[in-house]
């Protein structure tokens, strides 16, 4: 049992650094698609990625009916230069955002309000 379960973190965790190894070094097709990576991948200031926070927390507000819509995630690129904002509406309450800007040159990801701060590490 132990050996079997010892294979299968083995392969698990090989998995996970090939998939991060083509993550970094394979082109993304779409810049804007390389921007919303860099950006759902980055650290969150609660641990996870910025990517798994969100979701956590949209899964948390759905559940509870505190959220009237989420427009989710938009880009806007110029060269390597992108803005990336994530966008949704709480019941009673005008549309809150995070937004990031990212350099896709670079791999930087910057966060540009309080949200993005926030969720950010």
């Amino acid at each position: 049992m132990a050996i079997t379960s010892g294979i299968l973190v083995v392969f698990g965790l090989l998995g996970y650094g090939i998939s991060e190894y083509w993550f970094w070094s394979a082109t993304p097709p779409t810049t804007e698609l390389g921007a919303l990576h860099l950006v759902e991948r980055a650290r969150a200031s609660e641990g996870g990625t910025v990517g798994q926070v969100l979701t956590d927390y949209i899964a948390k507000l759905a559940q509870e009916k505190k959220i009237d819509q989420v427009d989710g995630w938009r880009v806007e690129c110029q060269d390597t230069k992108c803005r990336v904002t994530y966008t949704i509406k709480l019941t009673g309450q005008d549309p809150q955002s995070a937004v990031w800007e990212v350099d896709l040159a670079a791999q930087t990801v910057s966060p540009q309000n309080g949200w993005a701060i926030d969720l950010t590490k």
